[in-house]
Parts: structure tokens; C-alpha cells; sequence
């Protein structure tokens, strides 16, 4: 496990230092975010929580701008609802109830609006339902 936490780790500096010049660039700043989200994954199965979390909160907010720079595109959307609730997965494991019931609830919220524009989409409704679950 410490071995992939490491090639995380270099595949994240390594992507860092593309974009340096380039931070605009939407699909390179997903590749980034993406990456901080398997470090946080190899942490929390560590058990390394707060780290993982940091990870993570780093996630969220590239993918908030992310959406803030393109709020048509639904793929923005539902990484930014994935980022949530590994923020609120985790934060259940910390015993931050109080924290991982607003990060459902706010994922909750984004995939409520994503169905209302794509009512069939059953990925997102299984999404949905899985945040349903948590705050249960």
C-alpha cells in the first residue's frame, strides 16, 4: 500500500508540474484533482484520515472551480458530488458526524439538480441514493 501511496505521490508532482504553466486547462486540472482523490483513498486505507482529508478538500476545491468556470458541464458536477461524499466517508471514520452529514447533504443537493435535467440517468440516481443512504 505505501508503494502506490508513493507512485501517487510522484504521478501527483508530475502533474503539478505540467500545469504549472497551464492552469486553465480543465482536463489537466481534473487529471490533478483525480490524483489527490487515489492519495486520499491509499491514506484513509492507511488510516491516515486527516491527511486523506486534506487530499481531498484539495480535490474539492479545483473541482469547485472547475465548476464554477463551466456550470453546463454535468461531468464537472458529478466529480464535485464524488468529492463530497469521500469527504463525508471519511469524516464518518473521524467521528465528524456533523461534517460528513453537510458533505452528503450538499452532494445530495447536486445530484437532486443534475436528475432534474437528466431524469433517467441511472448512474446518477444510484448516486443519489447511496448519499440518501449516508444521511440515513
Amino acid at each position: 500500500m505505501r508503494d502506490a501511496l508513493t507512485l501517487y505521490r510522484d504521478a501527483l508532482s508530475i502533474r503539478r508540474d505540467l500545469v504549472d504553466g497551464d492552469s486553465a486547462e480543465p482536463l489537466a486540472q481534473d487529471d490533478i484533482a483525480r490524483t489527490l482523490d487515489r492519495v486520499g483513498d491509499v491514506l484513509v486505507r492507511l488510516g491516515d484520515r486527516d491527511p486523506a482529508v486534506e487530499m481531498y478538500n484539495e480535490s474539492l476545491a479545483i473541482r469547485r472551480r472547475l465548476v464554477a468556470d463551466a456550470p453546463d458541464e454535468g461531468e464537472w458536477w458529478d466529480q464535485l458530488s464524488t468529492s463530497l461524499v469521500k469527504i463525508g466517508d471519511t469524516r464518518v471514520k473521524t467521528g465528524n458526524l456533523p461534517a460528513a452529514l453537510a458533505s452528503y447533504e450538499d452532494a445530495r443537493e447536486i445530484l437532486d439538480r443534475l436528475l432534474t435535467e437528466t431524469p433517467a440517468d441511472s448512474g446518477r440516481i444510484e448516486d443519489r441514493a447511496g448519499c440518501v443512504y449516508r444521511i440515513g
